[in-house]
């Protein structure tokens, strides 16, 4: 189960704008079932939220910052190294592992993290007792 995607949005771009290019690079059918706009933060914390629940039970939280220079997006997996099977102890962090050795789209071993270093971005994950928490930056114009 995914608990939720994180976006920083770059100055310049809407909530809608950044969140249909993130959308149309993954399905051609993407559905808003609920939009939150009261996300509670601090007085202090002059960013702009919006929460969202996809038809897919998907939650998503989009946050807008005219500060940042770069995009980021995280994703968070509701799953970690205690669901490990006792005969495949690791496996949560094997597979954390397994998403930089390529992809459809990336298919060479750190053909993802090449191109987000080559455009001023970097990824990394995370494996905890209880999710895995994925996560990249790169500047706007290579999203």
């Amino acid at each position: 189960m995914v608990n939720f995607i994180i976006l920083k949005i770059p100055l310049g771009l809407t909530y809608f704008q950044a969140f249909r290019g993130i959308c149309r690079r993954y399905s051609s059918m993407v559905h808003v079932k609920q939009r939150y706009d009261n996300v509670v933060k601090s007085v202090e914390d002059k960013r702009s939220y919006r929460g969202l629940l996809l038809q897919n039970d998907l939650r998503v939280l989009l946050i807008s910052d005219p500060t940042t220079d770069k995009s980021s997006a995280a994703i968070d997996v509701n799953i970690g190294f205690m669901s490990d099977p006792k005969e495949l102890p690791g496996l949560a962090h094997f597979c954390e592992h397994m998403l930089f050795l390529g992809s459809e789209k990336y298919p060479l071993e750190n053909e993802y993290s090449k191109y987000l270093s080559e455009h001023g971005g970097s990824s990394n994950a995370s494996t905890s007792s209880d999710h895995t928490n994925f996560y990249f930056d790169i500047v706007p114009e290579h999203l």
